[in-house]
């Protein structure tokens, strides 16, 4: 609701989001994006999804992917979970042209959820940065989190495509026959109250 209020400006400079937990941080981020924020400063917290997508899969990737031993105990499943959790959220920002750092916000005495991610817009969409990420999930088995890290990129990119479609947001580089630099962009329908928001459909330009 926040991104689609008319109570908020259409741009915003700064989000910060302390200890969001789970997937809260991946609202904050998409609140972010979608408000063309030039930073963010985020500091997760129990990140639990992806824990529980490895978990699921685990038996099906296991015999095919050694790399798979990493999260096979469920201490680790839970730890890996966490740290990719945050790797996937670094290279989402990086796809979106942002320039990322990664350090502590406080001693490990005082909090163990004291990862700082700090994010400044300095560029055009980073291809690299997306294939990255694709590649990622494919490896770990994590392919139906795609749409959890495609999001609308900011302002900069050419944006082509016809209004009113009922998509938007989403790059469907989840696809296997999606193909970089150029990426179909799709998202959910947006609801606020009883109004359907609509907004369209195209490709996105990714710079060579």
């Amino acid at each position: 609701d926040s991104i689609t209020s008319e109570a908020l400006p259409a741009q915003v400079d700064v989000v910060t989001a302390l200890h969001a937990c789970n997937t809260a941080t991946d609202d904050a981020i998409h609140f972010a994006l979608r408000k063309n924020a030039k930073f963010m400063v985020l500091v997760p917290c129990c990140q639990a999804e992806v824990a529980s997508v490895l978990k699921k899969n685990k038996g099906k990737t296991l015999a095919k992917n050694a790399l798979t031993e990493i999260w096979r105990h469920p201490l680790h499943t839970r730890e890996f979970g966490s740290q990719v959790t945050n790797v996937l959220r670094c290279l989402q920002l990086e796809a979106h042209g942002y320039q990322v750092s990664v350090t502590e916000l406080v001693g490990w005495e005082h909090s163990m959820k004291n990862e700082l991610i700090i994010a400044r817009h300095l560029a055009q969409p980073n291809r690299r940065a997306m294939e990255r990420l694709l590649e990622l999930l494919k490896t770990l088995g994590l392919d139906e989190l795609q749409r959890r890290f495609f999001v609308d990129a900011p302002a900069e990119p050419k944006f082509q495509g016809n209004a009113g479609s009922g998509h938007e947001g989403l790059c469907s580089a989840c696809k296997p026959t999606c193909h970089p630099p150029r990426h179909q962009m799709h998202a959910p329908r947006l609801e606020n109250g009883n109004e359907e928001k609509r907004r369209g459909t195209g490709v996105l330009t990714w710079p060579d």
